[in-house]
């Protein structure tokens, strides 16, 4: 009887050896497949963030035009106010 036990329980152990075997490699595809996944993601979030780049890079473009655009309109009011002054003061003379 004893024989019969052991006899059984090696079967049961080589059942749960190859049940482990099967466990363990559905742990490691699944593990890959929530790696690449998440590799999709961060791939994905990288592209919207240099994405969301690209527009504040084109907004401080347009923003740094606009600051020459002012820069100019500035010189050329300076520019004007000196000759206005000028041909003012060659007036009172």
């Amino acid at each position: 009887m004893a024989e019969a036990d052991l006899t059984f329980l090696g079967e049961q152990i080589k059942r749960m050896q190859s049940d482990l075997r099967h466990v363990r490699a559905e742990q490691l595809r699944l593990e890959a497949d929530v790696m690449e996944r998440l590799d999709t993601f961060e791939r994905s979030v990288d592209a919207r963030f240099d994405a969301v780049d690209a527009r504040f890079d084109a907004v401080d473009a347009r923003f740094n035009s606009i600051d020459a655009r002012f820069e100019q309109v500035h010189r050329t009011m300076a520019v004007n106010l000196d000759v206005l002054l000028a041909a003012i003061k060659g007036r009172e003379e």
